[in-house]
């Protein structure tokens, strides 16, 4: 299995996770990221994106995500959409943080192991942080051939 080299977000979905950092722009938030990969596996495509559920708790320094809510979002998207795959999950950092924290890794670590998923060095993670001139950064990061946490280039573009 490939490692991913560059993350990909449809300007759509972009415009969808502003728009949830928007609603919980003090407090950390974030879900998941459903899409594609390219044929060679060193490119995932994002083409769908959640909040964190209903269920959820954030505040500035954690989000803990509702479990139930994004299996059931993640079933109703793929029962429509089967060729979509789930890449990975993203979350917001209203600190300025762009780097993952400890519990960040350990989440890409979990995803990238997870039996049911088989990501391997495809899971991904994309932290979106608030830059000092209040624009939105937004980081890529997944696992090397070296097992180390790595980041990579993150492009918003017009996907059709």
């Amino acid at each position: 299995m490939q490692k991913i080299r560059k993350i990909c977000i449809d300007e759509d979905v972009n415009k969808e996770l502003l728009g949830l950092v928007s609603v919980n722009s003090m407090n950390e938030t974030g879900g998941i990221f459903l899409g594609v990969y390219d044929n060679s596996g060193t490119c995932c495509t994002v083409k769908h994106v959640t909040g964190p559920g209903p269920r959820s708790v954030v505040s500035p320094s954690h989000v803990f995500f509702d479990a139930d809510y994004l299996q059931m979002e993640q079933d109703r998207v793929l029962a429509k959409k089967p060729h979509y795959k789930f890449l990975g999950d993203w979350h917001y950092h209203p600190n300025k943080r762009k780097k993952p924290s400890q519990t960040d890794v350990a989440g890409l670590w979990s995803l990238s192991n997870d039996a049911d998923y088989k990501l391997g060095r495809q899971a991904v993670i994309v932290i979106l942080s608030k830059h000092w001139v209040k624009k939105i950064k937004m980081s890529g990061y997944t696992i090397s051939r070296k097992n180390s946490i790595v980041e990579v280039p993150v492009e918003v573009k017009v996907i059709k």
